[in-house]
């Protein structure tokens, strides 16, 4: 299969941080970190955010989604969204050293509209007189806009989601909605929470669905991007290498190609991308959105040639991920004969500053379904898992 190649002119960066913060809302709204909230008081007290980079913050951030989100029958949305690029905003200022490359992503996951956010904010000495709806969403817009100002090369971007539970189904139904009129209506309603620092031209539309499943398919479509870094013995000059990558689903993919010297760096040469060991003998792998880069190293004596192959995709133009413990490479030493490399090892390092923020409302366990076979539990682990594959797919492959 044909391979777009590309000689890149970046280098790999280390010691990168991946940092995150779960903002949990209701009735109520609950955050990860710290915040002492007042009229009267000036300045906040925040805490560290997760550092997602150690197992141990990722655990820790995983037990504040499964515990920790507060449950109700009312909405506080925009309240919590507000927080959100408030944290945002001191994120940037006190914690990324201003660097104008940090990428910050806010994922918001609602079952409906606000109804409850400017009475939270008043209980939390907020909101000094109450606002309306419309005056609200503008008070959201301008809380992610202050979270990005002055810095325009940073990534900020706000992905909505929102579940189609019982009670947007009935609203539906109520006023005989088509599913266009429907997706459009909600659109207008959760328009003030699409957002990008590349502009409102290049916002992220709305994601709706009626399940998680078809939520998260369409978030990975368009956040997570498939990428794995390595390495190549730079004694393998001429001879066929070939890396080998399984998913968490047992696909196994591979890349061949033929190391050569081009100039003072390395490429892989006669690039073939292919699908293997699958259920099915049907081709699943789409060659043709990916690429390989190679990494020019600073070091004359580098006795390794580095390269990135980026967005690995399905027919289906969804993300195939490597799974990091299942990666092992391969070099043709003669004939037929195959030899696996022992001193392989992935370069998976982070290549920009990141932070994400969750912001998760607590009721869409409990409207998930009308499955009577389906309990609040099976749907709130459904969710929870769902949750936690993207943290997964995001600590390693996000854009």
């Amino acid at each position: 299969m044909p391979l777009a190649a590309l000689l890149s002119a970046c280098g790999a960066v280390h010691n990168r941080f991946l940092r995150a913060d779960v903002i949990g809302f209701s009735s109520s709204v609950e955050t990860s970190y710290n915040v002492n909230r007042g009229k009267l008081q000036n300045k906040s007290v925040q805490t560290e955010p997760y550092d997602l980079t150690t197992t141990g913050d990722q655990v820790a951030m995983r037990r504040y989604i499964k515990t920790a989100i507060p449950r109700g029958e009312h909405s506080a949305v925009f309240y919590a969204m507000e927080l959100a690029g408030e944290r945002v905003k001191y994120i940037r200022k006190n914690l990324s050293e201003r660097d104008p490359e940090t990428a910050y992503y806010v994922f918001l996951l609602t079952d409906g509209f606000d109804n409850a956010s400017a009475q939270v904010a008043k209980n939390d000495g907020r909101n000094w007189s109450l606002v309306t709806y419309d005056k609200y969403q503008q008070r959201v817009r301008r809380s992610l806009r202050s979270a990005m100002s002055p810095f325009s090369r940073n990534t900020f971007e706000v992905y909505p989601m929102l579940l189609k539970g019982k009670e947007l189904k009935q609203m539906q139904e109520r006023n005989n909605m088509s599913d266009d009129e429907f997706r459009a209506y909600v659109s207008s309603q959760m328009d003030c929470f699409r957002f990008s620092s590349k502009g409102k031209d290049k916002a992220p539309q709305l994601i709706c669905a009626d399940n998680f499943d078809d939520i998260y398919a369409e978030l990975y479509r368009k956040v997570i991007h498939s990428s794995y870094r390595f390495r190549v013995p730079t004694a393998y000059i001429k001879k066929q290498i070939k890396m080998n990558f399984t998913n968490k689903q047992g696909q196994q993919a591979s890349l061949t190609g033929v190391l050569k010297k081009k100039g003072k760096g390395y490429i892989l040469d006669n690039l073939k991308l292919e699908g293997i060991n699958v259920s099915t003998k049907s081709k699943y792998i789409n060659s043709r959105a990916t690429r390989l880069i190679a990494l020019p190293s600073s070091d004359p004596n580098e006795m390794s040639a580095s390269f990135i192959i980026e967005n690995i995709r399905d027919l289906y133009d969804m993300p195939y991920l490597p799974d990091p413990k299942r990666v092992d490479q391969q070099v043709l030493m003669s004939g037929n004969l195959w030899y696996i490399n022992p001193d392989f090892a992935d370069m998976n390092d982070l290549d920009v500053n990141t932070y994400f923020v969750f912001v998760i409302d607590g009721c869409v366990a409990e409207d998930i379904n009308d499955d009577a076979d389906t309990s609040v539990s099976d749907s709130y682990r459904r969710q929870i898992q769902l949750l936690d594959d993207l943290l997964d797919a995001l600590i390693l492959h996000r854009k």
